[in-house]
């Protein structure tokens, strides 16, 4: 899954997977971590290039972005072939202080795997 986020709060918003939430039906999607992956590569012996090719592409696993500032990356997930949701909660501030924001997007679906 790709995500392009742009912050267009007048706040630093601080983007960290651990808290956000993908789901389906009030059960829990698990998202792939970098840790995941290095397993994966260990067990493949692949080579530290590729590796580092592959880990450049994903969404940061915590980043804070300015006001104005885009982040974007892809987050791995299992395949899904019925829409889900994500609930995205942002921690506010220089010092993650403020008030959480949170933003929640329905009905997103990998194009091609949906049955209907």
């Amino acid at each position: 899954m790709t995500l392009i986020l742009k912050n267009k709060s007048d706040d630093i918003l601080w983007f960290e997977l651990d808290n956000w939430l993908f789901h389906k039906n009030g059960k829990t999607i698990p998202h792939y971590k970098q840790s995941y992956w290095n397993k994966q590569w260990d067990e493949m012996k692949l080579k530290q290039a590729y590796r580092s090719t592959f880990s450049w592409t994903l969404f940061p696993e915590t980043r804070d972005a300015r006001p104005g500032e885009s982040v974007s990356g892809n987050i791995t997930l299992p395949m899904q072939t019925h829409p889900f949701s994500l609930t995205l909660n942002f921690a506010r501030g220089e010092n993650k202080k403020g008030k959480m924001k949170t933003v929640k997007l329905n009905d997103i679906y990998c194009k091609g795997a949906v049955q209907k």
